[in-house]
């Protein structure tokens, strides 16, 4: 097989570690299949939907102070997490740096495969249709580029399992430039049928095809942060005082100290004496070396996973729509719902023994050799 040079267009720039660290797996995971990959940099235009007030795009679950700290804190939360250092040394980046769909598509980045994936890159969350297919949705569904590029989707989630407003028309039309289509989510199969691809491929997230080695050898400078006591790893995407609170009550009762990470500094200024500005090394360090953890986070749980760490999952009022995503993970490593019971009661502790199987079975299915065949 030649080797190739695979253009990347994912979530990036962005300090969630959970998108940071799956465009790192992908990455790695095409370097092991021979080829040459490289970071398309491009800002996804509906940044700023994410952090606008409730009022204007029908959001009522996130307050519009929370929003407005948010948008505030996102320069000094990047800057923190070191998430630019963390680009720049792992990362073969396009030449260009792209500010619209439509720039993109004048001038776009050359390579013989674009890739769109993984993360929530088909979740254009409540942009206005018009303004998606001018924008973003030329980006995530690669309407860039020579016919001759071949396009590949690599576990791209929806996020919410249905397609609304235009949507359903703007996808059907993307997908025939597409000469490959998968899917994180095992129900967004069904989603891809809608739109005329009825053999969609259920495929694992990227970070689930790296073992845990692998993270830790390429990342060593994380091992800093670790406590050499026992400790409670906390990960929230959602901020709970409730959750807090139990999880230092958990943590006392196991003998263990807390370190909690969260998704922005809005939350961390509110707890600073136990939380943590990571950087992504950092935080594949505490993940792994954690006495316990507890997320409301695809990632987070993945990770813990990986790892084979003890864990449990943190009710979430924004977690109802994502819910599929944690029923594929756990369907293919033979896994139980792990969520915390209402008097904050854990599951069970895991076998690793069947769930390590499971993982080599994956792993040994979803290979260098198996993608280089979808490439012929």
């Amino acid at each position: 097989m030649n080797k190739k040079r695979i253009g990347i267009i994912s979530r990036w720039c962005s300090f969630n570690y959970g998108t940071n660290l799956q465009l790192w797996a992908l990455s790695r995971f095409l370097e092991q299949a021979g080829h040459s990959p490289f970071l398309i940099r491009y800002y996804r235009a509906d940044f700023i939907h994410n952090l606008v007030s409730a009022p204007i795009y029908g959001n009522e679950e996130v307050p519009f102070l929370k929003y407005l700290a948010t948008f505030f804190c996102s320069p000094m939360e990047f800057y923190t997490r070191q998430i630019g250092n963390f680009t720049d040394k792992f990362f073969d980046l396009s030449p260009r740096v792209y500010c619209s769909g439509i720039e993109l598509k004048e001038h776009p980045p050359e390579a013989d495969i674009y890739i769109t994936g993984s993360d929530q890159v088909w979740n254009f969350w409540s942009q206005p249709i018009d303004d998606s297919i001018r924008a973003d949705m030329l980006a995530m569904l690669l309407q860039f580029g020579a016919d001759s590029v071949k396009r590949f989707s690599f576990a791209p989630s929806f996020g919410p399992q249905t397609l609304d407003n235009g949507y359903k028309e703007a996808f059907t039309q993307a997908f025939r430039k597409f000469d490959y289509v998968s899917v994180r989510e095992k129900a967004a199969m069904a989603l891809c049928e809608e739109c005329g691809v009825p053999n969609a491929e259920w495929v694992p997230e990227p970070t689930l095809l790296l073992p845990g080695e692998k993270y830790l050898s390429m990342m060593p400078e994380g091992s800093d942060i670790v406590p050499e006591k026992p400790y409670i790893f906390v990960y929230m995407l959602n901020e709970n005082k409730e959750t807090i609170e139990n999880a230092k009550k958990l943590a006392a009762s196991r003998g263990c100290i807390l370190k909690i990470a969260t998704a922005n500094l809005a939350t961390f200024t509110s707890i600073p004496d136990i939380t943590v500005p990571a950087t992504v090394p950092q935080f594949i360090h505490l993940a792994a070396n954690a006495d316990y953890v507890l997320t409301d986070s695809f990632h987070g749980t993945a990770f813990s996973l990986i790892f084979n760490r003890q864990f449990a999952n943190l009710t979430s009022p924004r977690r109802n729509a994502a819910d599929t995503r944690f029923q594929s993970i756990f369907e293919r490593l033979g896994i139980e719902t792990r969520n915390v019971g209402e008097d904050f009661t854990l599951p069970n502790d895991l076998d690793y023994k069947p769930i390590n199987t499971a993982f080599e079975t994956l792993r040994s299915t979803y290979c260098a050799e198996w993608f280089n065949k979808k490439l012929t």
